[in-house]
């Protein structure tokens, strides 16, 4: 859950700040207020850890799964 809102809060404030540049409308003429950068949100390691060995005994078993693969990669990147 926590992996899932800082994703969904990385995502929108990528996509919010728009690389840093104000743009002006041309239809109105105001430009976008810049969002500051989200603070980053504190991760339990022992839940992480406990994930992280769940993960690698999975994909010991089923080395194709791609599910696996990608949330134990992001995992060892949050780590």
């Amino acid at each position: 859950m926590k992996l899932n809102l800082a994703l969904f809060i990385l995502c929108f404030a990528f996509l919010t700040n728009s690389c840093g540049e104000t743009f002006e409308s041309a239809e109105t003429g105001f430009k976008n207020i810049q969002i500051p950068p989200a603070a980053p949100i504190s991760s339990d390691e022992t839940v992480n850890d406990g994930a992280i060995r769940f993960l690698e005994a999975r994909l010991r078993n089923d080395p194709e799964d791609f599910n696996a693969n990608n949330k134990l990669a992001g995992l060892y990147l949050q780590k």
